[in-house]
């Protein structure tokens, strides 16, 4: 494995002086039959955010992160041969949501769950371990998704993405809006609305991907209060699910 960088707060020691060699000590018989687990200690998660393990020997696979369709059946709307890919990985990381969908599968399976940093530092080692490791995503995992976040952990050499349809597209696409055209911002854990300050005047279909605090409701208010009074709302709830909502209302009625 090599350090890709330190954690706030800790540095490293200062070296010790040279020493001649040594012969170190023949190992105890105990300590020979100690079995090789796969278990973490509380000293390793510690490092889980500061290490990458990388493969030694051959080149390990890269982690496949497959973006699934949300407007259709997880697994029904699948292409034969990107169920193959799933159904061959010795562990599928997902939320839980699509890791449910996959369940009667022998693949060991990863919820994808904050902090992101021991998980991340999980599937490099899986991988490293020589592990095929697919990561399921909603629609197109590089659209505020986790392709970016893995290639960044990871790199580029190390990840293969293979996009579903996102949100984005789909909306637009029931909208009949050409979706290059859109403004899209996220307010996923977001305070600063500047963004969208600015955007209102660029007079172009915007698309804001929302969360339970960033609301239609609070945003619809927070735009009428600044006398932005010239929009329309399309709201889209859950797509894809048996629960689906589609909402077409002006800002007062949002």
């Amino acid at each position: 494995m090599k350090q890709q960088n330190l954690l706030p707060g800790i540095s490293l020691p200062a070296p010790r002086p040279s020493r001649p060699a040594e012969t170190p000590p023949a190992p105890s018989p105990a300590a020979s039959a100690v079995p090789d687990t796969d278990t973490w200690s509380p000293q390793e998660s510690l490092l889980h955010s500061a290490f990458v393990f990388e493969p030694a020997g051959t080149a390990a696979e890269p982690v496949l992160i497959l973006g699934l369709d949300c407007a259709q059946p997880l697994r029904e709307g699948l292409a034969p041969a990107r169920l193959r890919l799933i159904e061959q990985a010795d562990v599928l990381c997902g939320g839980r949501r699509l890791l449910a969908a996959f369940d009667d599968l022998p693949a060991r399976q990863l919820p994808l769950t904050a902090p992101l940093e021991p998980v991340l530092a999980r599937i490099s080692h899986l991988r490293a371990g020589g592990k095929k490791v697919v990561v399921l995503a909603d629609g197109d995992p590089l659209f505020y998704g986790i392709g970016t976040t893995l290639l960044r952990q990871l790199g580029p050499e190390a990840v293969r993405i293979l996009p579903g349809v996102s949100s984005l597209q789909q909306a637009c696409a029931r909208l009949g809006l050409p979706w290059h055209d859109v403004i899209c911002l996220s307010l996923h854990g977001r305070d600063d609305l500047t963004p969208l300050h600015t955007a209102v005047h660029r007079q172009r279909p915007i698309s804001l991907l929302t969360d339970a605090r960033m609301t239609p409701d609070l945003l619809a208010r927070h735009l009428l209060d600044r006398g932005v009074d010239w929009f329309a709302m399309h709201v889209f709830e859950h797509m894809g699910s048996d629960g689906e909502q589609e909402h077409h209302l002006t800002l007062a009625e949002a």
